[in-house]
C-alpha cells in the first residue's frame, strides 16, 4: 500500500508540473 501512495503522490505531482507549465 505503501508503494502504491507513493507512486499515486509522484503521479499527482507531475500533473500539477504540468499544470503549471
Amino acid at each position: 500500500m505503501r508503494a502504491r501512495y507513493s507512486c499515486y503522490t509522484v503521479y499527482i505531482s507531475l500533473q500539477a508540473s504540468w499544470t503549471q507549465f
